[in-house]
């Protein structure tokens, strides 16, 4: 009987011994592109049995080239960082939220994601995630500094 890459991680998630350890192998943008001109193959990642897939409600929308925006309005540059990048502009520019509209969530995108994550991974453990932590998401729209001087002096 064969054993799937998901019942493989479900196997370790109960603290049990798998017949054998559950892998990812996840590669920069850069590193991903070497390795597929290295090996002549542009689809190898779907041939090294990662056991895990995913979906994130992050998106990103490239507004010019190397610059992309993602769903809360900030902006990264990817000049040199392809795969994060950095803030570009702060956008809370004063311990003030007021001037600053939150995204709604795209519940039916993610939805369809979450669909399609199930449909085209049926074997692999499938799992969603928010991309940003509630600090994470707080300094990329004020900046490192500032924030962590409002916590402060603005408690």
């Amino acid at each position: 009987m064969t054993v799937t890459p998901r019942e493989r991680v479900l196997t370790a998630l109960a603290h049990k011994q798998p017949d054998v350890t559950p892998w990812q192998i996840d590669l920069t943008i850069d590193a991903r592109d070497n390795t597929a001109r290295y090996l002549n193959d542009p689809d190898f990642e779907r041939k090294i049995g990662n056991h895990l897939a995913g979906y994130s409600d992050g998106y990103f929308v490239e507004i010019r080239p190397n610059y992309w925006q993602d769903q809360f309005g900030i902006v990264w540059n990817r000049t040199i960082d392809k795969d994060i990048g950095n803030v570009a502009e702060y956008l809370i520019k004063e311990p003030d939220l007021s001037g600053y509209r939150f995204p709604t969530p795209d519940l039916e995108r993610n939805a369809k994601g979450c669909e399609r994550l199930v449909a085209e991974h049926p074997n692999e453990f499938r799992m969603a995630d928010l991309g940003f932590s509630m600090f994470e998401r707080a300094w990329t729209l004020r900046g490192m500094e500032e924030l962590l001087a409002d916590m402060v002096l603005h408690p």
